[in-house]
């Protein structure tokens, strides 16, 4: 009767979160074949401000919270005595310079860790007088005079997958990240910051030694992290895995479901529309979503309605995870995978030709049943140098060519076709192929690069520049001038009168603001002319272009100028814009009901290369730890006043 009174005395006093933690504990996956794990948390006085290294209501907290979840759970503001330690299977350290050990206490702490007793460390706990012996003893050490740190928003990179932190989605949160730590090199580091491109810094390990098992987790400035369900489920499982235990042993189902869309992470698809401003006169809604489709890059429709999409989950390496997929009524096929680099696609005949970069290939049903059967390599050679200056945007022309677009890894490209045919350097711009892989030809040369190219009704082609100016139109193409071209004529005319983008939001973290063209294009991508014919006359010519790097979609309006057109912002808001950093819309394409569909990468990354400095991989790519394979979204935008769609 006392213990209850008091433990409800307690609950009284810290209040209803930890009322709340405890009723999650109700649904646990405890086996009553186990013995109660047994826990001793060593913390230490409270330091700092308001609600940071509150380690004393830590200790009481927690206490409560592993007896709840059927640990056996013992604590004090001191290191455990021998008979604690004899009696523990899992010490947690959450203390102020928690690695400062005394010698007897250091005997008593490899006492304890040679029988193969696990040791969890918070935060500060891993700050010590003597950061290589504390290194050597859980992986790494804050070694004052050198290890530095950074309180605010801060990111958490999940990374190679460990029991512990499995399923875990990176996301933000407010805390504090330490680095220029003294790191063992047998530490697996499981999570890190990444406060600066330059800086992607160790914040979650694991260590394995002689018999015993380490868990580190940097994070618990803020008290406020302990409430986190993805944070609680992570020390949850750090502390079962230390003990060798099932991980989940001591996690309730509400904490696991957390794990995938956690708070300051990914937003669950059926709420990411809350997160966008759309103009008044659209709808929005949501067509399809991870796990349907991943890292969505082109979409295009059969003659049966199906809705085809090309899947870049391996971007930007060349990994063998791409895939064609196709969607219909509420079931998946895939019809081709384990392909690279894969970009856009066209239909043609009994499959599609796709842009899977240095090969543009032919992927054939040959027997009907839905899926890829046999590849065909119609042209090779286009440069990959840069995996995101490569071929992309096949589109079918009027005149029976099948067009795409090359950036500037078009540098290095030598293509040849089917049965080593040389057609040799096909270079930067828009060009055009037979579907037989009889010719090939550039249209437009530019530089820089280009990512997306459309047709108007009439067959005038635009394309978008990745950089600054982010439409043109293409006057004549290289063909027609290079019978008679004077001096520095080119093949096509700027069409804009403005580079400025409106975003809903300026990001001022390092890593997601923009490198250059500050306040405009930075990697306009795709390109739509619409003509869907579905939407008031007064949208006809309409041309809408995608800024993954800023979370929006840009619409311009198309007039004649002469031989030419321009191209001016209609409104000064854009069509669509969200305050959800991993927005990044990449493509446009007008279904068959007339209505816009925007392939969404959804993607915390939207920088390739950086000119800042960080290190750059073999395709040109800035390393960095927040490059997502898992999601993707497909929307549809359709007016409010729409037609049916002439067919």
């Amino acid at each position: 009767m006392r213990r209850r009174l008091r433990a409800a005395c307690f609950l009284l006093i810290c209040g209803p979160m930890l009322a709340a933690l405890l009723a999650l504990g109700l649904s646990t996956t405890v086996s009553a074949s186990e013995p109660p794990l047994r826990v001793f948390i060593r913390a230490g006085v409270k330091t700092h401000g308001p609600g940071q290294h509150d380690h004393p209501r830590f200790l009481d907290e927690w206490k409560v919270l592993l007896s709840a979840r059927g640990a056996k759970t013992e604590g004090a503001l001191r290191f455990p005595t021998a008979e604690e330690l004899g009696r523990t299977d899992v010490l947690v350290i959450y203390a102020q310079d928690g690695g400062t050990v005394a010698p007897d206490e250091r005997m008593r702490l490899a006492t304890f860790l040679g029988r193969g007793g696990g040791v969890v460390v918070l935060h500060d706990g891993i700050v010590s007088d003597d950061p290589t012996w504390w290194a050597g003893v859980v992986g790494g050490a804050f070694q004052k005079g050198r290890s530095k740190f950074h309180e605010g928003k801060v990111g958490l990179y999940f990374g190679d997958p460990h029991p512990t932190t499995q399923g875990i989605a990176s996301h933000f949160l407010q805390d504090e990240i330490y680095w220029d730590m003294v790191l063992s090199p047998q530490a697996k580091v499981l999570a890190t910051g990444f406060r600066t491109v330059q800086e992607i810094t160790p914040q979650v390990w694991v260590f394995e030694k002689d018999r015993y098992r380490a868990f580190v987790s940097l994070l618990g400035h803020n008290h406020t992290s302990f409430a986190l369900p993805q944070h609680r489920a992570m020390l949850l499982r750090g502390i079962a895995w230390a003990a060798r235990r099932s991980v989940d042993t001591l996690v309730s189902r509400e904490e696991l479901g957390s794990l995938r869309y956690p708070s300051g992470g990914p937003i669950p698809p059926s709420k990411a529309a809350q997160t966008m401003v759309v103009d008044p006169e659209f709808d929005l809604s949501l067509v399809a979503a991870e796990p349907d489709v991943v890292k969505p890059i082109s979409i295009d429709w059969d003659a049966a309605g199906r809705l085809w999409v090309a899947q870049a989950a391996g971007y930007p390496e060349k990994a063998g995870r791409d895939s064609v997929v196709v969607l219909e009524q509420g079931k998946r096929r895939v019809f081709c995978d384990k392909l690279d680099l894969l970009t856009s696609f066209v239909f043609y005949k009994d499959g599609v030709i796709v842009a899977t970069p240095p090969d543009i290939q032919w992927l054939r049903d040959t027997d009907g049943d839905g899926r890829c059967d046999r590849r065909e390599v119609l042209f090779t050679g286009f440069g990959i140098r840069d995996t995101h200056a490569t071929v992309s945007n096949l589109r079918w022309g009027m005149d029976g060519w099948i067009y795409g677009d090359q950036g500037y890894s078009g540098r290095q490209s030598q293509v040849s076709g089917a049965g080593g045919r040389k057609f040799g350097d096909i270079g930067n711009g828009v060009f055009r192929f037979r579907a037989d892989a009889s010719a090939i030809e550039l249209v437009a040369s530019v530089s820089g690069n280009t990512w997306g190219i459309d047709f108007r009704w009439d067959g005038e082609l635009f394309f978008s520049m990745a950089n600054g100016s982010h439409l043109r139109h293409v006057v004549l193409p290289e063909a027609v001038l290079a019978r008679g071209k004077i001096a520095r004529t080119q093949s096509w005319k700027e069409a804009v009168d403005h580079r400025e983008v409106n975003p809903l939001v300026e990001q001022s973290l390092n890593p997601y603001v923009q490198i250059d063209h500050v306040g405009g294009f930075t990697a306009a991508s795709g390109g739509t002319v619409y003509g869907g014919g579905a939407w008031p006359a007064s949208w006809n010519d309409a041309h809408f272009l995608s800024e993954p790097t800023v979370n929006l979609i840009h619409h311009d309006r198309l007039r004649s100028e002469g031989p030419s057109f321009s191209a001016s912002r209609v409104k000064k808001d854009e069509l669509v814009t969200s305050r959800d950093l991993w927005f990044r819309p990449v493509e446009t394409r007008v279904g068959p009901d007339g209505a816009l569909y925007v392939a969404d990468f959804y993607n915390l990354a939207a920088v390739h290369n950086d000119t800042r400095g960080p290190p750059h991989d073999r395709f040109n790519a800035a390393i960095r730890p927040d490059r997502d394979h898992e999601h993707g979204r497909i929307w549809r935008l359709q007016h409010k006043q729409a037609s049916p769609a002439a067919v």
